[in-house]
């Protein structure tokens, strides 16, 4: 049996509250702590709840969004909610390929940003 350390959870697209309870869950339920939340749909505004991420507490969070998108994505709102719930923000429109591997028991973290000279 695998004894996991790190926790990764991938949120879905438009998850509101209301469909999280559809599922039999609620905001109460015990849940495991989580290290990295991929957030969903390029961080757009409806992409995340300040509830869904305060239930979460994801100590980072990775927004995978295009350089210059025409959406905006990830939406400001949504990185000061990040913020607020002390979440690190890795942003691939910022920062390029982001690749996460845990490590002599710790997430390691690295960047590749390609830059057009």
């Amino acid at each position: 049996m695998l004894n996991w350390k790190h926790k990764f959870a991938m949120s879905f697209w438009k998850h509101k509250l209301t469909k999280w309870q559809t599922y039999g869950l609620s905001l109460t339920t015990t849940r495991a702590v989580v290290d990295v939340l991929k957030v969903a749909h390029h961080g757009s505004k409806t992409s995340s709840t300040e509830a869904w991420l305060q239930y979460w507490s994801a100590q980072s969070a990775v927004i995978s969004a295009g350089a210059n998108n025409t959406y905006g994505h990830p939406n400001p709102g949504v990185l000061e909610r990040l913020e607020a719930v002390g979440s690190q923000i890795y942003r691939t429109d910022q920062m390029g390929e982001i690749q996460m591997r845990i490590k002599d028991g710790k997430i390691d973290v690295r960047q590749k940003l390609i830059v057009d000279e």
